[in-house]
């Protein structure tokens, strides 16, 4: 059984994050239903919108969903990324980073072959939109830093999201 990392708080090796969530699960459905998950990351809507309380910098925008998710509960983190218009064909290979939280956890985030993380991308919006499924730490008061990448933008910049009482 192979880790991503191990933690106090939240421990994922990568057999028991498959088990728990399915290897090809993970996509956001429709604008209907904006958070419910699908086993078909065709079905991501690369229409969706990031709340104000996103987080910005340079072409990457950061959320998570739940916003500020309560311990033990299980939230998305969406990456999305703003192309050059005129960029016909965009692949998920050109993504890649890391989460990596306050509490020792880690997952790999982008990238074609991650199962942990899902793609869309959209030549008319000229974006892309990666989903990662996290599973929830055990206490409140975590921040998840996103390091992300893209070969095609010659970018890499390093996001972080803090949730429940560090927020406030």
């Amino acid at each position: 059984m192979s880790t991503i990392r191990n933690s106090r708080l939240r421990y994922a090796p990568v057999v028991l994050l498959c088990t728990l969530f399915g290897c090809n699960n993970g996509a956001v459905s429709g604008a209907s239903s904006p958070v419910a998950f699908s086993g078909d990351s065709s079905s991501l809507n690369a229409n969706i919108q990031a709340p104000p309380s996103a987080v910005r910098k340079g072409s990457f925008t950061v959320w998570a969903h739940p916003e500020n998710p309560q311990p033990n509960q299980e939230y998305v983190i969406y990456t999305s990324i703003r192309l050059p218009r005129g960029t016909e064909d965009y692949d998920a290979g050109d993504i890649s980073g890391q989460l990596i939280g306050t509490d020792g956890f880690a997952i790999p985030v982008g990238g074609a072959k991650n199962p942990f993380s899902k793609f869309v991308f959209s030549a008319e919006k000229a974006k892309a939109i990666v989903t990662t499924r996290v599973p929830g730490a055990a206490t409140s008061g975590i921040r998840d830093e996103i390091s992300i990448n893209s070969k095609l933008l010659s970018e890499k910049q390093s996001l972080t999201l803090i949730f429940g009482s560090e927020k406030e």
